[in-house]
C-alpha cells in the first residue's frame, strides 16, 4: 500500500491534533476554557475593637455617641481583579441578624481590589448602645472574568464601653 505525499501531511496533521487534545476547549483563553479564580481573604484590625465615643460625621452614625473604628483589609491571591458591589452587615450578640448596610460616605462602593494585591477599608461603626456587640460583614460582587463572588468577613468584636 502507497500513501501520498497530501495524505501522510494529513494523517501527521491528525496525529498532532489528537496528541493535543485536538479540540478548541483546550486553547487557553477561548469561552469554554477554564479561567482563573480569586482567592480573596478579609482581615480586620483592630480586633477586638475598643470602644471609641469619638463622633463620626457622616451617614446613619451622625449624633451617636457608641462609635468604634477599624478597618478591614482586602487581600487577593488568585491573580484575578475583584469588585465588591454589595454588603450586608449582620449585627448582634452572635452577629445573627443581617441588614443591609449603606456604606459611610468616606467608603462609596464599589471596592474593587487588585489581582495579586490588597485594599484597605476604614469603617466607622455606631450602635444604639455602648455595651458591644458582634459585627460580620458579607460581601458580593464579580470577578475580572464576570463571575459572581462572595467573602464573609471575620466576626468584629466591639468592646462595651
Amino acid at each position: 500500500m502507497t500513501i501520498s505525499m497530501r495524505s501522510a501531511f494529513f494523517l501527521v496533521l491528525a496525529s498532532a491534533l489528537v496528541g493535543c487534545g485536538g479540540s478548541k476547549s483546550n486553547v487557553p483563553g477561548s469561552p469554554s476554557a477554564p479561567f482563573d479564580k480569586p482567592v480573596l481573604t478579609v482581615t480586620v484590625s483592630p480586633n477586638p475593637v475598643p470602644f471609641s465615643g469619638q463622633p463620626i460625621t457622616t451617614g446613619q452614625c451622625v449624633g451617636n455617641p457608641n462609635t468604634w473604628f477599624y478597618t478591614e483589609v482586602f487581600a487577593e491571591s488568585g491573580g484575578v481583579l475583584v469588585k465588591l458591589t454589595s454588603v450586608t452587615q449582620h449585627t448582634g450578640p452572635n452577629a445573627g441578624v443581617a441588614v443591609p448596610l449603606t456604606p459611610p460616605a468616606s467608603n462609596p462602593f464599589a471596592f474593587t481590589v487588585p489581582a495579586n494585591g490588597s485594599l484597605s477599608v476604614p469603617w466607622p461603626t455606631c450602635l444604639a448602645v455602648a455595651t458591644g456587640a458582634m459585627v460580620q460583614r458579607s460581601y458580593s460582587g464579580t470577578d475580572f472574568n464576570g463571575q459572581a463572588v462572595a467573602v464573609d468577613g471575620p466576626t468584629v468584636v466591639l468592646a462595651g464601653k
